[in-house]
């Protein structure tokens, strides 16, 4: 059976992996460091198991009861430590501690030793200081949906939070639902190759001489809204402006994303979840007084479950109730868009490494720093259009 007919339509959720009765199911990684399923013919009975739970073959399994109307939120933690060491203003802090605070368990992406992007099965607030902050590369969700199904089934509350795919993956799998289990999604710009940050990593090493022992995407040292990039080697702490960062330039440009983000189904507001969360950005003219530069999370209430939770952390949260006319958001209104250079950058990355792409495709090489000079000086002028007919959109109208 051939799960994967385009690499487009597989999102690497492993829910076909764990679903197969068999166990003929494996994910291998391809040339780019993707992770897609390889089906075992000689063991494989064609049961379609694995084809009825992807979440791409079908409508993404909203087997929650919906709202109303889905309300919109900015929002700051008032713990300034905890909203300052998040990447935003601090809802994944304020819900992941909630459900810790009933017995429940929290699951999410963390570095690991190596820095390999992972989820984890938390049940104390130290790990899960862990999950806190962005990390733009896809996590590898190895075992995670069966000890999410066994936490049920001992009547353990489950929060879980991802990427929508990952979140309609773990549904899918499921196959019904479950009182205890609280989703939480991100809006999701798409995810890079492990196999393309292990080799960043490395070429850190070498630059330094040094061996990394911290990554932070989303650095606030500079303010929220200019954030950085910051990495500590052995021999020191090094924060650089996002785009001056190699990596973080080309996840920028769009260059190195999974196949599938690039017609991501989940890109709008019908979310999959209970709670989204991202970045509020756009509030500065309607919620002027409440916006700062230490971060405020953008927080999208889809379910009657998610209002409940909602409501019960509201003692720890500072709120404003926004609408989608002020959240703007390329990734809820569209799956971003494909970098015209990727078929060449994977193929340069392929035949001359890593370092060639590094040099070729980001801020280092100068005619790269024209081009984005140029592109900045060019879009002022279409950037007020864009954002009323994108504004136009969110409120359901095509004009």
């Amino acid at each position: 059976m051939n799960l994967v007919d385009k690499k487009e339509n597989c999102s690497g959720c492993t829910a076909c992996r764990h679903i197969c009765p068999t166990g003929s199911i494996a994910m291998v990684a391809d040339d780019r460091g993707f992770m897609y399923p390889r089906v075992e013919a000689s063991s494989c009975t064609g049961c379609g198991a694995c084809l009825r739970v992807c979440p791409l073959k079908k409508d993404t399994l909203r087997r929650h009861t919906p709202l109303p109307e889905q309300r919109i939120y900015a929002l700051k933690h008032k713990a300034e430590a905890k909203r300052l060491s998040s990447t935003s203003g601090g809802a994944f802090t304020a819900i992941s501690d909630y459900f810790l605070g009933r017995g429940g368990v929290v699951y999410g992406a963390a570095f690991d030793s190596n820095f390999k992007v992972s989820h984890l099965r938390c049940t104390n607030p130290k790990d899960c200081d862990r999950l806190k902050g962005s990390k733009y590369v896809q996590s590898d969700l190895a075992d995670i949906f069966p000890l999410v199904k066994e936490d049920l089934e001992r009547d353990t509350e489950v929060m879980f939070s991802g990427t929508p795919c990952q979140v309609a993956g773990l549904k899918g799998y499921l196959g019904t639902e479950h009182k205890g289990l609280f989703c939480c999604d991100l809006v999701c710009h798409g995810v890079p190759s492990p196999s393309l940050f292990r080799k960043y990593l490395l070429y850190l090493k070498e630059k330094d001489t040094a061996e990394v022992i911290g990554v932070e995407f989303r650095n606030k040292s500079r303010g929220w809204r200019n954030f950085s990039f910051a990495v500590q080697t052995q021999k020191g702490k090094t924060v650089v402006p996002f785009n001056d960062d190699p990596y973080c330039y080309l996840f920028s440009i769009n260059i190195m994303l999974r196949p599938a983000c690039y017609s991501c189904k989940f890109s709008n507001m019908s979310r999959v979840s209970d709670i989204t969360m991202g970045d509020f950005w756009g509030g500065e003219i309607s919620l002027h007084e409440f916006m700062d530069d230490k971060g405020v999370s953008l927080v999208l209430v889809n379910t009657a479950k998610g209002r409940a939770v909602f409501d019960s952390i509201r003692g720890v949260v500072d709120v404003k109730e926004s609408s989608s006319m002020d959240c703007l958001q390329p990734n809820l209104i569209k799956p971003t868009p494909k970098s015209p250079h990727t078929d060449k950058f994977w193929e340069d990355y392929a035949v001359k490494g890593f370092n060639y792409v590094i040099s070729r495709y980001t801020l280092k090489n100068p005619l790269v720093r024209i081009d984005q000079a140029l592109r900045l000086w060019v879009g002022r002028a279409w950037f007020f259009p864009y954002l009323k007919r994108a504004k136009s959109i969110l409120a359901g109208g095509w004009s």
